[in-house]
């Protein structure tokens, strides 16, 4: 009897896991979507950088779009090793692509600093 609840409870939580993994991965495929039928740039600035866990790298970045301000988090893949200690990578400014329907579907260009 035991043995039958402890399954129940991990077939369970396996499909809560696969649930919302699969809702991130359709909230992003319909994003980058969204961005590619409107498309149009801006220019965004980092104001964060940050670790989440034990290595997982995060940039927030702030944009303009209509005199409207948007913020935004993404995962970086070490593309600023070391500016959660010495902040450097603040304030470097970059190009951002967005959906001109819904602007908060937005993606960094970290390829494409603006000087």
């Amino acid at each position: 009897m035991r043995k039958q609840i402890k399954r129940i409870i991990s077939f369970i939580f396996i499909a809560i896991m696969l649930f919302f993994i699969s809702s991130e991965l359709i909230n992003d495929y319909r994003s980058k979507q969204d961005i590619e039928e409107n498309f149009a740039t801006t220019e965004g600035e980092i104001i964060d950088y940050y670790i989440v866990g034990t290595d997982s790298p995060y940039l927030k970045y702030q944009y303009m779009v209509d005199g409207k301000s948007y913020k935004k988090s993404t995962s970086v893949f070490s593309a600023f090793m070391g500016c959660e200690k010495s902040k450097e990578c603040l304030g470097r400014k970059f190009v951002v692509y967005y959906s001109k329907v819904n602007p908060l579907n937005s993606k960094i260009d970290l390829k494409q600093e603006i000087k």
